[in-house]
């Protein structure tokens, strides 16, 4: 695995399968704007592959390093 970032967030984003209500996405879309202003770097790959405990060791080793992995 490639050395992590010191510190910053990660987005994975993900096709959704399900609508979202107009209310609920405004939301999401706020909350991800925020992150983003926030946020030193960012990441976006596609998830698909990998299983739900290598998601889960990623988020570990992420949070050590002050960073966060986000599903969207």
């Amino acid at each position: 695995m490639s050395p992590l970032p010191s510190s910053g967030a990660g987005f994975f984003h993900l096709e959704h399968e399900g609508a979202m209500r107009r209310k609920e996405k405004a939301k999401v879309i706020d909350e991800v704007a925020e992150a983003l202003e926030n946020a030193e770097a960012l990441f976006v790959s596609d998830y698909r592959g990998l299983t739900v405990a290598q998601l889960t060791a990623l988020r570990g080793q992420l949070r050590q390093q002050g960073a966060t992995l986000h599903v969207l």
